[in-house]
């Protein structure tokens, strides 16, 4: 029986082609942490961008525990994304083709420098495609961009996995 947390790249490596990773890919993958405390939380978007208590929430959350995980619809289109660092989706697909890390914010980051933001401030994100992407791995996520933060998720700790073997009990409570 695999415990469920993260598992180390070099057992699911990502490739920079059109092949997805599905489930089975990671169920029975060794994992060296296990993730404690798991929150999701998800606000139905009705006004295309962050609101004021969505992003103090999410900065709480950073200063707290490190990091948020948001899912995004990612689109390299130049009406989305600029000067390879700076993004904001504003389309009409709802899909969510994609996982980052919000590590950060900066407030002062211009909106000019996300095509129609109507404010200032951007989350800093970790994306996994390597140092060659956007600013050494980082790109900014302007708090006008359509799903951000409509749904994100956290863990409260981590504790490293001890076990070589976890029995699944039969005993049904």
């Amino acid at each position: 029986y695999a415990m469920k947390g993260p598992v180390s790249e070099s057992d699911v490596p990502f490739t920079d082609d059109s092949n997805k990773h599905s489930y089975n890919d990671f169920k029975d993958k060794d994992v060296d942490y296990l993730a404690d405390n798991y929150f999701y939380k998800y606000y139905e978007n009705t006004t295309g961008k962050c609101s004021t208590n969505q992003i103090s929430e999410i900065k709480e959350l950073i200063v707290e525990y490190g990091s948020v995980g948001v899912a995004m619809n990612f689109n390299q289109s130049s009406l989305y994304f600029t000067n390879g660092m700076y993004y904001r989706y504003s389309g009409s697909d709802k899909l969510r083709n994609h996982a980052v890390i919000l590590v950060g914010w900066d407030d002062t980051i211009s909106k000019s420098n996300f095509n129609g933001a109507t404010r200032d401030g951007a989350w800093i994100v970790k994306n996994s495609w390597g140092t060659t992407f956007g600013d050494n791995g980082y790109l900014y996520i302007s708090y006008d961009d359509k799903f951000i933060c409509e749904e994100f998720e956290f863990y409260t700790g981590i504790t490293e996995n001890k076990y070589d073997n976890v029995m699944k009990s039969s005993v049904s409570i």
